[in-house]
């Protein structure tokens, strides 16, 4: 699967990084507005995941950003402290967003994706 990684921290990123790409393609960036840059040219991402406080674009707004380019994007989105608006975003798009709280551990990412693939086989 192709994974794009969006987390403004560069700890979690490379973790994710490591995990992920041993069974996967992965991009990543630290950046959201940069991903989103990317993502415009490049919307060939299986699954992207996306933590939802990061400076220059939260994460229900860059949400909704993919959401435009390609309604049926699968997300994982990642949060430490989820607000009132993160779940609004998780309902508004549930049939297509898993989420993750942090701390995390690896096999949180191994059930999401496998939600994902067994929804669109």
């Amino acid at each position: 699967m192709n994974i794009l990684i969006i987390d403004d921290d560069k700890d979690i990123t490379n973790v994710l990084d490591i995990y992920l790409s041993q069974n996967n393609t992965t991009v990543v960036f630290n950046d959201p507005l940069e991903a989103l840059e990317h993502y415009q040219e490049n919307t060939i991402y299986d699954i992207i995941t996306v933590d939802f406080f990061m400076p220059q674009l939260r994460g229900d707004k860059l949400v909704e950003k993919i959401l435009k380019i390609n309604p049926n994007q699968n997300l994982i989105a990642c949060s430490g402290s989820p607000t009132a608006e993160f779940h609004r975003m998780i309902r508004k798009h549930k049939s297509l967003i898993q989420v993750i709280t942090k701390p995390f551990i690896f096999s949180d990412f191994d059930d999401a994706i496998a939600t994902i693939t067994n929804k669109n086989p």
